[in-house]
């Protein structure tokens, strides 16, 4: 079975190049700040897909990804923070790897940075000029996308969108000002493959002076450096959607320049926007989430059950409805799989009946079932959906008489399939270690001692109990719940038992917090209400500078209109009576 794509140059999903190897390229981040939810949701989604073509389709899968760590908003802020550029290009580029593993992704084969590929740099953009696609101009150097269209090549093969707005992009990302892009480019399209050096920003010599690379020649450079002429190859580039142009377009243009040829990218594979709340996630919008952040309460499993969600390409949205389902779905998988890991499991298999056989069966066509969605498009979330509707099975067949060996084959079947996705259930990373747990349980026999020939009370060995169980146990990776007079033992994930409860303090904390503004606001209400009843039915309208004159009951009669005073219209005069009644009762209720 070979796996299909959808090729954003072709916009169709077209079965994937008949290959053992893949020789894979993902852009990487741009290391001047934290790395934020939106690069989560990028580099999860390729890491599954990742793990789909190295376990499922058994690919070898060379997987090169960039670090950009010399760039306009590196230099701004290395200035900001008065650092070098490399300093803080490097600080972030270890914060940006901590994220990933905390997240669970796998480290890529290679890693490249711009730094150190400058003679390949150099190199690829003198190549460009000989081919005829790029000129020189202010001490800069800039692709020549007239000349390359005269050729035959096609430009931007990426995102069909309107000239202004392609206008806009190509200024954004060449970081180059409308000024310079006047006097400098011989078209509005043209593009920087080389920035002539400003006063105090680190640059390099070349032949065309003192400059740096400008961004999307990068990853042209490196991409060719490694897969192609290193791996003799390269089958598929995956990136956001949101550098799908000018990014992708325009190093997909360098590429074909270099070589004077089309075609040398064979798929680009793009996943779709993260939205928080259904909006753009911005720090003007005060929604920015970073990475480190969010798994503050969250793990990283419940992150990726929330990105599993949709199919890669699809926009997703990051909200504190789809994080408890999230989290709930977490929940289901660990106490499924804590449950049959505490039933005693069978050396011998057993004799298996009609309904033994059934669950076998549904197994195995399980995973026909992922392997076929994983197979059309990189469907995770159907695959996804089709391990959970398993366990759903698993569980219901757990309410007969069930077989252990059976329900631990499903166990072992439905982990492996989790982790293929990246999920990783009930492996502690505080491994067990048996002299520290004799330690506890000698703690806890001291403990027990001094209470036993003391004078402390049974309170006392009740406490020493319950710290066990909800101190000493879980870094273990062990929790004991007491269920109806008997104890049941459940293994556990400790990073995650921590995480929740953090979770549920928060929770804890937010409704005392409603609570306390509910009864502050109570509270004014009240004081309101009794300032009022001391104020007679009869008098409280007086006070008031709109009205005039008043009745014998104190109803106003006459009321100010502008300069002139006028008579209180007599449906006016109604709901005056009628605030006036209520008053009175709230005059009564304080005289009591």
């Amino acid at each position: 079975m070979q796996p299909t794509a959808k090729n954003s140059f072709t916009n169709v999903i077209e079965k994937l190049p008949e290959s053992d190897i893949y020789r894979v390229y993902i852009c990487g981040p741009t290391v001047y700040n934290s790395s934020h939810l939106g690069h989560a949701r990028t580099y999860i989604t390729f890491d599954v897909i990742r793990r789909i073509l190295e376990q499922v389709f058994q690919k070898t899968v060379v997987y090169q990804m960039n670090i950009t760590d010399i760039d306009d908003k590196i230099i701004t802020r290395s200035n900001e923070q008065g650092i070098s550029s490399e300093q803080l290009a490097r600080k972030y580029e270890a914060d940006f790897f901590a994220d990933m593993d905390n997240l669970n992704i796998m480290r890529p084969t290679v890693v490249t940075r711009v730094t150190e590929c400058m003679p390949a740099i150099i190199h690829f953009v003198q190549t460009i000029i000989d081919n005829g696609y790029g000129y020189m101009s202010n001490g800069s150097v800039y692709f020549d996308t007239q000349a390359f269209s005269a050729k035959g090549f096609q430009y931007p093969q990426l995102r069909y969108i309107t000239q202004e707005s392609q206008l806009e992009q190509l200024i954004a990302g060449d970081g180059i000002s409308m000024k310079n892009r006047v006097d400098e480019k011989k078209s509005p399209n043209d593009f920087a493959l080389w920035k002539g050096a400003k006063p105090g920003e680190p640059f390099w010599e070349s032949p065309f002076g003192q400059g740096r690379p400008g961004w999307h020649i990068e990853c042209s450079v490196m991409s060719n450096n490694v897969l192609v002429n290193e791996f003799n190859g390269f089958e598929l580039h995956l990136g956001g959607k949101d550098l799908q142009f000018p990014h992708h377009a325009n190093e997909v243009a360098q590429l074909e320049a270099f070589y004077n040829k089309s075609d040398q990218i064979e798929v680009f594979m793009h996943s779709g926007h993260l939205r928080i709340d259904n909006e753009v996630m911005s720090k003007s919008k005060m929604n920015f989430k970073t990475i480190a952040d969010v798994l503050q309460n969250y793990t990283a499993n419940q992150l990726r059950i929330l990105f599993l969600q949709v199919d890669y390409a699809s926009d997703i949205n990051y909200s504190t409805n789809q994080l408890d389902y999230a989290v709930a779905l977490d929940a289901k998988i660990t106490q499924f799989i804590n449950n049959i890991s505490t039933i005693e499991k069978q050396v011998s298999p057993p004799e298996l009946l009609p309904a033994d056989m059934k669950l076998i069966k549904s197994m195995v066509n399980t995973k026909q079932a992922v392997k076929k969605a994983y197979a059309a498009n990189f469907d995770y979330s159907t695959g996804f959906m089709a391990i959970l509707s398993l366990l759903e099975e698993t569980k219901q067949y757990m309410q007969t008489a069930f077989k252990p060996y059976v329900v631990h084959q499903l166990k072992n079947f439905i982990q492996a399939q989790l982790e293929v996705l990246g999920l990783v259930f009930s492996k502690n990373s505080e491994e067990n270690s048996s002299l520290e747990v004799v330690k506890l349980l000698s703690e806890f026999r001291t403990t027990v001692k001094q209470i036993a020939t003391g004078e402390l009370t049974k309170v006392a060995l009740l406490k020493a109990c319950d710290d066990v169980r909800d101190n000493g146990l879980p870094p273990f990776g062990f929790q004991i719940e007491d269920k109806a007079g008997e104890s049941v033992v459940k293994t556990i994930n400790y990073q995650e038992f921590l995480k929740n409860q953090q979770r549920e303090l928060l929770l804890k904390q937010e409704k005392e917090e409603k609570v306390r503004l509910q009864n502050l606001e109570k509270q004014k209400k009240l004081e309101e209400e009794m300032r009022l009843a001391q104020i007679p039915a009869s008098e409280m309208f007086k006070s008031m500078p709109e009205y005039t004159e008043f009745d014998a009951n104190g109803i106003p009669t006459k009321m100010k209109e502008g300069e002139e005073i006028v008579e209180v219209p007599k449906s006016k005069t109604k709901k005056l009576q009628k605030d006036q009644e209520l008053r009175k009762k709230l005059n009564e209720k304080y005289a009591k």
